[in-house]
């Protein structure tokens, strides 16, 4: 059929290669489209997946890391106290080398547990020295940045501290 009319005139040939065309680029642009859909959404799922498995791996961790503060707990009341992780960091050998093997060094858990006990107890609960380790060690920008964020706290309580002697010495004169 298009034979015939392509040999009429020229001015058919263009449009029937333009029509021709505009259908094949239609017709590929849908499937590209297709297969962009689907990259996504698989770009999506495997996004989600990740967190999941992000959070799982998350957990499993910091089920780990109760176990071994489990063990530097000597008394076994559940709550850690600095000397213990002191005495386990410094004695069991599987204790150090656990979070040395993560890059955490004894200051650093000094500074997790100082900066979890605020109120100056001298102990804290396992599940909250884990939470502010882990929190430390995945949430905060660098260790670096917690590390100074806790010793610019502890500068400030005791300037305040100062502060408040200052005005005792003042107010007895």
């Amino acid at each position: 059929i298009m034979v015939p009319i392509m040999k009429a005139s020229w001015y058919s040939n263009v449009f029937i290669l333009s029509v021709v065309a505009m259908v094949y680029l239609g017709i590929l642009n849908l499937i590209l489209s297709v297969i962009v859909e689907k990259s996504s959404e698989a770009r999506t799922q495997d996004a989600f997946y990740q967190s999941l498995i992000h959070k799982k791996l998350k957990a499993d961790a910091k089920k780990v890391f109760l176990d071994f503060t489990r063990d530097a707990d000597m008394d076994m009341n559940n709550m850690l106290s600095l000397q213990e992780l002191r005495t386990a960091y410094s004695s069991q050998e599987n204790f150090r080398s656990y979070f040395k093997s993560m890059d955490i060094d004894l200051p650093f858990l000094e500074y997790a547990f100082r900066a979890h006990d605020r109120k100056g107890r001298g102990e804290c609960s396992l599940e909250g020295f884990a939470d502010a380790v882990t929190q430390m060690r995945n949430i905060e920008v660098a260790p670096v940045v917690s590390f100074l964020r806790c010793q610019v706290a502890e500068v400030l309580d005791e300037i305040s501290a100062l502060s408040d002697d200052i005005q005792a010495v003042g107010s007895n004169l």
